[in-house]
């Protein structure tokens, strides 16, 4: 439409499930000969998304409700269902990101609407971090930016050098300073594995704000590229994240060329991993 953009928001309980808007301004808008909420009602519709249309002021919003993601076939269903969703989008020049999620389901926004999609030019991402009220942003030169970085030459994302490997696997941990509980999670349910894959942890400093962010951002695509140049044999590069949700989808936006990559997310009661993507 007009303006080329569209907003997700994710709201809660997010704990065991997801919910996701997207909203436009009540202004007479026109989708393909439709309304905006006739367009965006049928486009949930056929995603599989339950869907209600909801008015607040002058912002008309329409209610995604996805099902409980609790095991791999479920993160597939709503990956597909986001994959619908940009089938119709055509024309999208601008995507905005706000609210909590699972990692995950940020992971599958970067993924989906990536660096490569956009139809008149670049697709950009912004993401509002609500914690600190920024919006973080990327661009497709973001990638190339990245492309020299080392963890010699690394000034924010800090990492050994990884030594030749002999396993085609490896678990790859990005977690910023300080998680080293969260750490002893990884190393507990890695080890609890039938096989239990060598473990690589990067560690990311606290964002200050938006231009810092996009620092750390180039840092961690540098990262994976580095990865896979050092690492010739891995062939899976397993992924576990303990970074802001804002950062997520801005990430996942530059890796279509990294694969095969495996993200993981953290099932929070039992401290378990299960796969919610994959890159191929």
């Amino acid at each position: 439409w007009s303006q080329g953009s569209i907003r997700l928001s994710f709201g809660g309980p997010f704990a065991r499930g997801f919910a996701g808007s997207s909203s436009k301004a009540t202004a007479p808008e026109m989708f393909r000969g439709r309304s905006f909420r006739e367009a965006l009602q049928e486009m949930a519709a056929e995603a599989g998304f339950p869907v209600r249309w909801e008015v607040e002021g002058s912002v008309g919003q329409v209610r995604l409700d996805a099902q409980i993601l609790d095991g791999e076939t479920a993160w597939r269903e709503l990956e597909n269902a986001l994959c619908t969703l940009r089938s119709h989008l055509i024309g999208l020049e601008r995507i905005n990101l706000c609210g909590q999620a699972p990692l995950g389901i940020g992971t599958l926004v970067g993924k989906v609407w990536n660096r490569g999609y956009g139809v008149n030019g670049p697709l950009h991402l912004q993401s509002y971090n609500a914690s600190q009220k920024q919006v973080w942003s990327t661009e497709p030169s973001d990638y190339q930016h990245a492309s020299e970085w080392t963890p010699e030459r690394a000034q924010h994302v800090q990492i050994d050098r990884p030594a030749p490997l002999r396993h085609t696997s490896a678990l790859l941990v990005l977690l910023l300073a300080g998680q080293d509980e969260y750490l002893r999670h990884v190393h507990a349910w890695n080890d609890s594995r039938e096989q239990p894959q060598p473990v690589y942890v990067a560690r990311l400093p606290a964002i200050r704000d938006a231009e810092h962010a996009r620092q750390v951002l180039r840092e961690c695509v540098g990262l994976f590229r580095f990865f896979r140049l050092a690492c010739p044999g891995v062939k899976v590069i397993e992924v576990i994240s303990g970074y802001p949700l804002a950062l997520a989808p801005l990430l996942a936006y530059h890796l279509g060329k990294q694969g095969p990559l495996h993200f993981y997310d953290e099932v929070k009661s039992s401290h378990q991993y299960r796969l919610a993507t994959t890159f191929d």
